[in-house]
This record gives C-alpha cells, sequence and structure tokens, in this order.
C-alpha cells in the first residue's frame, strides 16, 4: 500500500540515497582506478524500482525518478568533491587534505552545481529544448518499469546477480588472496619482465565492466595505447636513463607527461568547438535568478561562504580568487551543460584544466591553481548530471521542486560519504600505486606542474615527449573529426593518452570488456539492454568488495 505524496517522496529519496552510495563507491574506484565515472542514471532507476517495489510499494514513475535524482546526485559527489582528480593530485604534489575539508568542499560545490541547473532548467530545457539525450533514456527506461515491469525486473536482476559476483571475486582476491591481480606473459621487454612493467591481463570485474560501457574503438585503442606505451616507450625511456627502472612504479612519473599532452590534443579540438557555446552560456546568464524564490538564495550564498572559507583555510586559494573561480563555474557550468545538452557529453576536465592554466598565469600557486580547476569541473559534474535528470523529470511530469529536494539531499549526503571512503580505500591501496594508478590525478599533478612552474618543472626528456604527444593528440583529433568513412578507424587520443597514465593490464581488461560487449550487443536489443546491466552490475560489485578490502586492512584484519 502506498504513503500519502509526501511519504512516498520521503521513502523514493531514501531508495535513492541507498542506491546513490552503491553509485558512489563505483565512480570512486572507477575514477581512481581508470581515470572515468559513470552518470548512473539508468543503472540508479533499475536498482530504485527494484528497491521501492522490494519494499512492498508500488511506486509511482515520478517517485522512482525522485530516487534516480538522489543517485545521480550521489554518484556525482565524488567528481563535485574533487575526488576524481584534484584531490588526489594534491596528495600527489605532497598536500594533506582532512578529510572534513573534503566533504565540506564537496557539499558546498555540489550544492551551487545542483542550484545552478535549476535557475537555468527553464531556458535549457523548456525555451531552448536541449535534448540530454541520457534524461530522454532514462525517462524511457523509468517509464518501461511502470508499464512492462517483467523485462526490466529481469535487469535488475542480472545486475544484482552481476554484483554478487564481482563482490565475490574482490574478496577472493583482495581479501583471501585466491586470485592474483592479474595476468602476466611469460615475456620480457628490453630484459625488463611484463609482470614488472604490469603488461598482462587484469583480474577484474570493474574494468571489464567499464570496458563494457565504451565504444568498442576506445578499447582497443587503450589495448593498442597500453602495448606501445608500456612494451615500447617505456622500456626505451628507461634506458635512456629517463626513469630508475623499467618498471611500472618507476616509469609513471615520466610516462605521465606524454599521456597528458595526448589527452590535452585530444581535448582541444572537442573544446574549441564548444566556443559557440560561450556566447549562450553568457546569454544564460540572465536567468539565473529569474524567478528564483528566497530559499535557492540563502543556500547559494551559504554554499559559497563555505566554499570561500574551506578554499582559503585548507588550498590557499583566497577570498578574491575563490569568487573569481565560482565566476568562472557559472560560466564554463554553463558551457558544459549546453554540450552536454547538445552531445550528451560534458567536457569537465579540460575546462576544468584550463582554468588550472589561467589562474597559474595569474600566479595561483600549485596548490591554489588546482583548487581553482576543482571549482569548476566540480560544480559543472553536479550541475550537467542535475540537469540530466531534470530532463528525465520533464518527460514523467516529476515536480522540479520536488526533483531539487531529492538532488539536494544526495549531493549532501554524497560529500559526506565520498570523503571517508576515499580515505579509506587509498590508505589501503597507495594512491599512484598500480592497483590505485589514479590516471586523471596525475593529469591534474603535471597541468597543476607547469601552470605553476613552467617547463622547467618537467623531468629530463619530458619536455620533448610531452610536445610530441601534444601534436599527436591535436592530429588524432582532427582527423577523427573529418566527414571521410576512414575517420572511424582513427584512434581515439584520449584512449591512448589513459593508457599511458594506468597499467597494460587494466587497458586489456578495458578492451576485453568493450569487445565482448559489442558481440553480445549486437545479437539484440534487450541482450544491448542486458549487457548494460551487468557492466553496472560488476562495477558496483567490485567497487563495495574493494571498500570492504580497504576496511579490513584497515583495521589489520587483512593484508592491504
Amino acid at each position: 500500500m502506498r504513503s500519502g505524496p509526501a511519504g512516498a517522496q520521503v521513502a523514493a529519496i531514501l531508495a535513492g540515497c541507498a542506491v546513490g552510495s552503491l553509485l558512489l563507491v563505483g565512480n570512486l574506484f572507477l575514477s581512481l582506478k581508470a581515470g572515468l565515472w559513470e552518470g548512473g542514471l539508468v543503472a540508479a532507476s533499475l536498482l530504485a524500482y527494484g528497491l521501492l517495489t522490494a519494499a512492498r510499494r508500488s511506486p509511482s514513475a515520478q517517485d522512482t525518478n525522485l530516487a534516480q535524482s538522489a543517485a545521480t546526485a550521489m554518484a556525482a559527489a565524488p567528481a563535485a568533491a574533487g575526488l576524481v582528480g584534484p584531490i588526489p593530485a594534491l596528495a600527489l604534489l605532497g598536500a594533506t587534505v582532512p578529510a572534513w575539508g573534503v566533504a565540506a568542499w564537496g557539499a558546498a560545490l555540489g550544492v551551487l552545481g545542483v542550484l545552478l541547473a535549476h535557475l537555468v532548467r527553464e531556458r535549457l530545457l523548456a525555451a531552448d529544448k536541449l535534448p540530454f539525450p541520457t534524461g530522454i533514456a532514462t525517462a524511457e527506461v523509468i517509464s518501461a518499469l511502470h508499464s512492462e515491469g517483467g523485462g526490466n525486473a529481469a535487469k535488475a536482476r542480472w545486475l544484482l546477480w552481476a554484483a554478487l559476483a564481482a563482490l565475490a571475486v574482490t574478496v577472493a582476491r583482495d581479501v583471501l588472496g585466491w586470485l592474483p591481480q592479474s595476468l602476466h606473459p611469460p615475456l620480457s621487454f628490453s630484459g625488463a619482465p611484463a609482470a614488472a612493467l604490469a603488461v598482462g591481463l587484469a583480474v577484474s570485474p570493474l574494468m571489464l565492466g567499464a570496458g563494457a560501457l565504451v565504444p568498442p574503438s576506445i578499447g582497443i585503442a587503450a589495448a593498442l595505447g597500453g602495448v606501445l606505451a608500456w612494451t615500447v616507450l617505456g622500456p626505451w625511456a628507461a634506458g635512456r636513463g629517463f626513469a630508475g627502472a623499467a618498471d611500472f612504479g618507476s616509469l609513471a612519473p615520466w610516462m605521465l607527461w606524454p599521456g597528458t599532452g595526448l589527452l590535452l590534443g585530444g581535448s582541444l579540438v572537442p573544446l574549441a568547438s564548444q566556443a559557440r557555446n560561450l556566447r549562450a552560456a553568457l546569454a544564460d546568464l540572465r536567468a539565473v535568478g529569474a524567478g528564483a524564490g528566497a530559499a535557492p538564495v540563502v543556500l547559494a550564498l551559504g554554499a559559497t561562504a563555505a566554499a570561500v572559507a574551506v578554499s582559503w583555510g585548507v588550498f590557499g586559494l583566497g577570498p578574491v580568487r575563490t569568487l573569481a573561480a565560482l565566476a568562472c563555474f557559472v560560466i564554463l557550468g554553463l558551457v558544459a551543460a549546453r554540450a552536454a545538452g547538445q552531445t550528451d557529453v560534458a567536457p569537465l576536465g579540460p575546462l576544468g584544466q584550463l582554468t588550472q592554466l589561467g589562474f597559474g598565469a595569474t600566479g595561483a600557486g600549485l596548490h591554489a591553481n588546482v583548487a581553482a580547476g576543482s571549482v569548476v569541473a566540480g560544480g559543472a559534474a553536479q550541475t550537467a548530471g542535475t540537469l540530466w535528470s531534470l530532463r528525465a523529470g520533464l518527460v514523467l511530469g516529476t515536480p522540479p521542486r520536488a526533483q531539487g529536494r531529492a538532488q539536494l539531499a544526495g549531493a549532501l549526503l554524497g560529500a559526506a560519504l565520498a570523503a571517508p571512503a576515499y580515505a579509506l580505500v587509498v590508505r589501503a591501496y597507495g594512491l599512484g600505486s598500480a592497483s590505485l594508478p589514479a590516471p586523471s590525478a596525475r593529469q591534474w599533478e603535471a597541468v597543476a606542474r607547469v601552470a605553476s612552474g613552467g617547463v622547467s618543472a618537467l623531468p629530463r626528456g619530458a619536455l620533448v615527449a610531452a610536445a610530441v604527444a601534444l601534436a599527436l593528440g591535436i592530429a588524432l583529433s582532427l582527423l577523427a573529426s573529418s566527414p571521410a568513412r576512414w575517420a572511424r578507424w582513427v584512434p581515439s587520443p584520449l584512449a591512448l593518452g589513459m593508457a599511458l597514465l594506468i597499467p597494460a593490464a587494466y587497458s586489456a581488461a578495458l578492451a576485453v570488456g568493450a569487445l565482448a560487449a559489442a558481440v553480445l550487443s549486437s545479437r539484440t536489443a534487450a541482450a544491448a539492454a542486458l549487457v548494460a546491466a551487468v557492466a553496472a552490475g560488476v562495477i558496483a560489485g567490485e567497487s563495495v568488495g574493494g571498500l570492504v578490502a580497504a576496511g579490513l586492512a584497515a583495521a589489520g584484519l587483512a593484508a592491504p
């Protein structure tokens, strides 16, 4: 039996927060292992519907949308708090950020991101009618759940069983030691064993699941980049004396420079294509605050004050520069929102690192320019995620105010949970290790060093490698944007660049997941839907298992 409307909304938000906890941990591991994060709208819808129906309720489509909205706001919390890149980058730079600072930072930027999305909702969704394709797809899934529950209930069951299987594999690997971290071939490359270079295939359901969510071309490019990087470029760099030894740990600090060059080069062309959105974003500013009541203004002022206090006290970014970074967030956050609305991709990392470079040019220190970039990337992550959910809500007729309450609850709870989860995981696995390579953090670290210290901050040989990689990334991106038929065969510079920042064994697992998913999904639409559900399940399963292993290691009950 259903409770009244208010009770149903509260139950939906609570269910969404429960689901969001899984998605949050999944994104935390996904970003620290592979430099990726997933909005999780469809997975959140399936899990929320299953949880609400298991509680013997008869949820409406709007209730499921509310739960999904809260869950995806929590899923974006690691990005809003800077845990996808900026905070671990600061750790690699030698700065310690307290957990309370991470939580307060994430809460402030999460609230500002949600508020900005709601303030421009009318303009972007109603007036300009931007599609936000993932939002529309989410609305279709939720509608199907409430009209054809059998098939979608099966997807939820597959997701659950996949999560349990991945959890079992992770516990067997990380707690019991029954499985290896990776399988390595008995080969050597320029005298360096494959195991030392982390070349092989990772025993990782999470990486297989992440691969299943990307196009096969990305998986193939990642595998190609991994092989070239760690069997050719890495041993060559070690032989030239650019790194201490021919192993992953010694080579990783040098390899991040050509990897970052590829990533930046591959991002410049798509980022330049968003320049047309800058004028539209400036026009969107007129919509900010129009018709807003007192509550959003009070929330915005409180969140701004919190951001300024944390930025000044923890990151060393003064009040004037923090306010300037928040102004950049409003403008560039709207650019990211329009990009997400038109292409379903929000260029969060490039916009954040563009801000880093800009603040570095004004004399902001090493840690301060990372904080400035985090303001833009973190806030924009929550803005884009909120608008995807709002698009689904517009299709389903969910009241925006109710969605706003769910999203604020998810953003605040997510910030509170993300900080201790991150601390636990990093303590157990070691930031920057082969188990937790933190590729996005290394990219932020590289940009911070250049923005603050110039090219003199680069290790020997890295400047030439980074310049060549930057040019290659731009060239590949331009070739891929060509209308010619052969353009689809151009390898992604982003996938190639990421392969230089993570173990080749991870790239191989990503490719296996992508190719397997492509083969299975090509059979029927139903098979494609099941593949997506299983992928979401194994990501959640290994993430929860990793958190369990980290907790046991912290308690001294298992080896780290």
